[in-house]
């Protein structure tokens, strides 16, 4: 047990931050490609080139911070699914709570995270109701997140996450060959969802505090119960794998509809 509040608290951060790295990591990669994909469209086609991407991915994430306003008791006070403007704005959603209340401070933390896991949802949905076989794509990426319980160290980790990848890339392919139509368009809406996932920088700021109180939280929980800890430590990393693999093949179809916007921008100059 550390010596002081500080260090514990500290400590509790680390260990939180160490069973969510990959995601963390993942979740990075897709902001970058998001930055990376709009900010090239714009400045060869365009500001209103990212609207390819955006009537899309947009409302979705919009539509998630509005949901888990719900269990947070949040008054959402006004909801804009798609609605650019010229300050780079494309949606909103504008919620009121009470600041005396900690389960409201808290849902900041989650209002603000929700597009995240809100996207992944309906990239979720998406996939079994309308992929050809897109059940068996979705069992696929829940069974191959189990041998990653066995694995240690960051070199076999790594090798095992990529031979995940590509076992979910061949059955892709598969139904790639089979319903070529189908798995474009699948393939065009999940990269645009998973374009648009990332908080945004309001997003995050609106989360830091809640994030905060999240934090002296589960420290609380920490101190009093190592058994609950460490059950709450298993059940996130066990979720946060799942995600990590579904993440992987956004950020691989993300990064794919980047490569087609420079290339076609390639073609245009000449």
């Amino acid at each position: 047990m550390p010596n002081t509040v500080t260090s514990f608290f500290i400590d509790t951060l680390t260990t939180l931050l160490s069973t969510s790295g990959l995601f963390l990591a993942f979740v990075v990669t897709l902001y970058l490609l998001q930055r990376l994909t709009c900010g090239l469209a714009a400045r060869q086609f365009g500001g209103k080139s990212i609207y390819l991407s955006a009537i899309v991915g947009t409302p979705v994430h919009e539509i998630s911070h509005a949901l888990i306003c719900l269990p947070f008791f949040h008054k959402i006070n006004e909801v804009a699914l798609f609605k650019p403007d010229g300050t780079g704005t494309l949606g909103y959603v504008t919620h009121s709570y009470n600041p005396a209340n900690l389960w409201q401070q808290i849902g900041n933390f989650f209002i603000g995270v929700a597009p995240l896991f809100g996207g992944t949802a309906a990239i979720y949905i998406l996939t079994y109701s309308f992929l050809p076989y897109g059940e068996n794509v979705i069992d696929v990426i829940d069974s191959l997140s189990a041998p990653f319980s066995h694995t240690s160290g960051f070199t076999t980790f790594v090798t095992a996450l990529f031979d995940a990848v590509l076992k979910l890339s061949s059955v892709l392919w598969v139904i790639a060959q089979d319903s070529p139509g189908k798995f474009a368009i699948w393939m065009y809406l999940t990269a645009a969802i998973a374009l648009h996932m990332s908080p945004s920088p309001a997003d995050l700021r609106g989360s830091v505090k809640g994030a905060l109180l999240l934090l002296l939280v589960l420290g609380c929980v920490r101190l009093i119960s190592d058994q609950a800890w460490e059950s709450l430590l298993d059940h996130l990393a066990s979720g946060l794998l799942s995600l990590s693999i579904t993440y992987s093949i956004c950020i691989l179809l993300a990064g794919s509809l980047a490569f087609f916007v420079f290339a076609f921008s390639l073609v245009s100059k000449k």
